[in-house]
């Protein structure tokens, strides 16, 4: 004869006389101690399929998801992140003249710029890779490709991060003819003035300047 065990989770755990004296597990985690033989047979003669629920172990199904460790974010990832979602610049409203707009100026930070190389120290670079060409070829060729990459300075993106500023057209045009107030207005933003305070020497960049 089956018997069933009612779980509060709506499912039910179906028994037998060979599970007497045993332990079921429902689907949802929780498990039920099975009455033994001698009592699941008055149960049978009774008629009764029935059997009282007696959990086992601590709740399962009622009990509270694990919570996530907290994340926490640098601010550059934080700006980053935003960035990639599509959600920069944060402010509705022109930085310079408070009127609405969906218009950006497009501008960026170098967080760690390269140090600047003198043209003496490029010279001797050039010279040391090509006296190094001339016994090997292929490692000469390395040395002054690398050299001249390094020199470039080329936006990685473990250094460059994109800080859009929310200008509307008027503005932004007025405002290009005087980058270092568009400097002054990207250390002012409340999101992006903490770079400049973890990245001291961090450079702004302003395309088409």
């Amino acid at each position: 004869m089956i018997f069933r065990i009612d779980c509060p989770c709506g499912q039910c755990v179906e028994v037998t006389a060979i599970d007497a004296g045993s332990t079921r597990r429902c689907g949802c985690g929780e498990a039920y101690s099975v009455p033994r033989i001698g009592e699941l047979r008055t149960l049978e003669a009774s008629g009764q399929t029935s059997l009282q629920p007696v959990r086992v172990g601590p709740v399962s199904w009622q009990s509270k998801p694990v919570p996530e460790p907290a994340v926490t974010y640098s601010e550059f990832e934080k700006i980053r992140l935003l960035d990639l979602r599509g959600k920069l610049p944060l402010e509705k409203q022109c930085l310079e003249c408070g009127a609405d707009t969906k218009d950006q100026l497009d501008c960026c930070i170098d967080c760690e710029p390269l140090p600047a190389k003198s043209t003496a120290d490029r010279f001797a670079n050039f010279l040391f890779g090509g006296w190094i060409a001339l016994y090997f070829p292929i490692l000469g060729l390395s040395h002054i490709l690398n050299s001249t990459e390094e020199e470039t300075g080329e936006p990685g993106m473990s250094r460059f991060i994109r800080t859009p500023l929310r200008l509307c057209d008027d503005c932004a045009g007025q405002l290009r003819h005087r980058p270092q107030s568009i400097c002054d207005l990207l250390r002012k933003v409340p999101l992006y003035e903490p770079l400049f305070r973890d990245y001291p020497q961090a450079e702004i960049k302003i395309p088409n300047l």
